[in-house]
């Protein structure tokens, strides 16, 4: 029962940062909308987790892999950015747009120095972006809250997107991941509510605590071999998925990983995995079976809640909600 405490308490404490983290992240840059650019050279040894970047790739591209409609583009002029440059960066930092284009393609140098970094956190009026080849990661909160964004093109120069950076992006549809990609962050798509399906690249070996938690639109998702783990939550609340394929490789499901999936209806687990953890399929009532290798040593507290015609076969042995009498159900 303590261990339950431990892991409500640490879903509770992830759920309120994502509910503390409107503004500017810490950023300490006036990201208020200006006509008149700010160039003033400062350094800023806080920025890690200020520097926001956004996806680049071609449109061509994003258009032929995602099937989006044709974007035309607008690159804003200097007067209608606010932006410093960073000597930690090694670069500029956009912190807000004034234009009224609603598609951007954000330029690649301003003032001579390159843009490293991008953050547009609570804002509204963009639908489309385009992120310049000159950022190597998009950091935490970067577009979190952006309510109207609806796709962004994120460049081969990006390797990591950090911690809730596009959580609350609600009309999120299109994301395109590029192969350079080999970290996702906590809760980086955390209740972004239209996003229904998305391709994550082999290169992709981290996938953080609810990175898509409460994606209640996705449908489907394609998982890269190289992901051993499943985190806490990270499908938590996706209730449209209806199934999804694991890698080979993936050794251990965590707390709460599936939990409140209530479409999923198939899954296959495989053979070796090591352990359940807690209310990992609570929830999913859609479940009728799952065969459990022999190689799982540990099932965690309610790993099976609330899944009233589920079927579980372990060891040789069929387990259900009416003659086990384990704390898989309840």
């Amino acid at each position: 029962m303590k261990k339950t405490i431990a892991v409500l308490a640490a879903l509770t404490m992830v759920l309120s940062l994502a509910a503390c983290s409107g503004g500017n992240g810490g950023e300490g840059v006036n990201t208020s909308s200006t006509t008149s650019a700010t160039t003033t050279k400062a350094e800023n040894n806080d920025d890690k987790s200020d520097k926001t970047e956004e996806p680049e790739e071609t449109a061509e591209a994003a258009t032929t892999e995602l099937s989006q409609p044709a974007v035309e583009y607008v690159e804003p002029a200097a007067e209608e950015l606010t932006y410093n440059y960073y000597e930690n960066l090694g670069g500029v930092k956009i912190t807000d747009y004034s234009g009224d284009a609603a598609a951007v393609r954000f330029p690649s140098e301003l003032d001579g120095e390159p843009v490293k970094s991008i953050s547009l956190n609570n804002k509204t009026g963009v639908t489309h972006v385009e992120l310049p080849d000159s950022i190597d990661r998009i950091a935490e909160y970067a577009f979190s809250n952006c309510s109207d964004l609806v796709s962004i093109i994120i460049p081969e120069s990006v390797t990591e997107i950090g911690e809730f950076a596009f959580y609350n992006c609600t009309n999120l549809i299109n994301i395109n991941i590029p192969d350079s990609i080999s970290v996702i962050g906590d809760s980086v798509f955390f209740q972004c509510s239209s996003l229904a399906g998305i391709n994550i690249p082999d290169s992709v070996t981290q996938i953080g605590a609810f990175a898509f938690s409460e994606c209640i639109s996705l449908t489907s998702v394609n998982l890269p071999d190289g992901i051993t783990e499943i985190g806490i939550g990270t499908f938590s609340g996706c209730s449209s998925l209806t199934g999804i394929d694991l890698p080979d490789g993936v050794a251990k499901l965590m707390s709460f990983a599936f939990r409140g999936c209530s479409s999923l209806a198939e899954i296959t687990l495989p053979g070796g995995i090591s352990g359940i953890g807690a209310e990992t399929f609570s929830g999913c009532g859609s479940l009728t079976n799952i065969d459990i290798p022999d190689s799982v040593e540990s099932i965690g507290y309610r790993a099976f809640y609330e899944c009233p015609g589920l079927a579980v076969t372990y060891k040789g042995e069929t387990y259900t909600q009416e003659n086990d009498p384990s704390d898989w159900w309840n």
